[in-house]
């Protein structure tokens, strides 16, 4: 089953590599290098491209939420969104960090739900070429918003 990151079939390609591995490495090389928007198709027309750049602080978020695998290998399954570790973020960066990367994280938001565009990622290694990737990484954003405004209420509480 496709996940929707540059590397859908890592696993059955290759299940004896280690995420971390030199070859898997490899591989999201040269994924990522021949990255496309593949079977979004409206009308008869391929969707529009669109490739979205993940500002900081919310760039610095994820990858303080990176610990199940990297990004590179694993795409967005790579990013915890437990809240208590988006909390220990929000605790280390202060509320005003907070506030921005919520900012950020609603305009991807906006991006990723325009169902016109294929939304490619290269910093969370994803690219929504049909609906179930777009929905994959719109939960992804939601859990991470979630996260981040539990997180948020709480550097806030702390302030006062």
């Amino acid at each position: 089953m496709s996940t929707g990151n540059l590397l859908d079939d890592r696993d059955a390609l290759a299940p004896e590599w280690s995420p971390n591995s030199q070859e898997c490495q490899a591989v999201v090389a040269l994924a990522s290098a021949t990255r496309h928007c593949r079977g979004g198709l409206r009308g008869g027309e391929a969707m529009a491209d669109v490739s979205v750049d993940v500002p900081s602080p919310l760039r610095t978020c994820i990858a303080f939420c990176e610990v199940e695998c990297v990004v590179g290998c694993c795409g967005i399954d790579a990013v915890s969104t437990d809240p208590d570790l988006i909390e220990e973020w929000c605790r280390q960066v202060g509320s005003a960090a907070v506030i921005e990367a919520r900012l950020q994280l609603i305009e991807l938001i906006e991006v990723v739900e325009d169902r016109s565009r294929c939304v490619a990622s290269d910093v969370l290694n994803h690219r929504t070429h049909d609906e179930a990737a777009r929905r994959e990484l719109l939960d992804f954003l939601a859990a991470l918003d979630a996260g981040l405004a539990a997180g948020d209420a709480s550097v806030s509480g702390a302030d006062t």
